[in-house]
């Protein structure tokens, strides 16, 4: 699977950056609500995204992430989703069960690629930068357990 683009939310922000630019990404202010940025970035290398979530938090000054949305080329892998304990509801979203996170794979009909979403708006903790790995699943990690530590590769 090919990862296209990858796009966060981030609040909780006290004062934007000036200049409202980060690196290749796409930075897009919420005009109702100025806490609130909108980051966008195309061709992510899975292997950098922890870096990526770490480098947007110290931009944004400990702003918090509430949702990172991973689009992938292709159809939704079915059988990794179940091996990897994903259930699909009545909506056609696969979802895995997790205490504290909405994790979704969402297929995208008509346009060849699906979305792995994964959002807290739960608590005011936000989306964890372990979050940021989750994309790296469907690229070479084999299994995880519950708290997101590898335990074979």
């Amino acid at each position: 699977m090919i990862l296209k683009k990858v796009m966060m939310t981030w609040d909780q922000i006290l004062e934007l950056p000036k200049p409202l630019l980060f690196g290749k990404g796409s930075v897009r202010a919420n005009r109702f609500d100025p806490t609130r940025v909108y980051l966008e970035f195309s061709s992510v290398e899975v292997v950098n995204m922890r870096n990526l979530y770490r480098q947007i938090k110290i931009w944004l000054k400990n702003a918090r992430c509430v949702s990172i949305q991973f689009t992938y080329e292709g159809d939704l892998p079915t059988k990794e989703l179940k091996r990897l304990r994903f259930s699909r509801s009545a909506d056609k979203i696969w979802r895995s069960p997790h205490e504290n996170l909405s994790i979704a794979a969402i297929p995208v009909v008509n346009a060849g690629t699906w979305i792995l979403s994964v959002e807290n708006r739960k608590d005011k903790l936000g989306v964890p930068v372990d979050a940021s790995d989750l994309s790296s699943l469907f690229s070479f990690q084999l299994s995880i357990d519950v708290e997101g530590e590898v335990i074979s590769s």
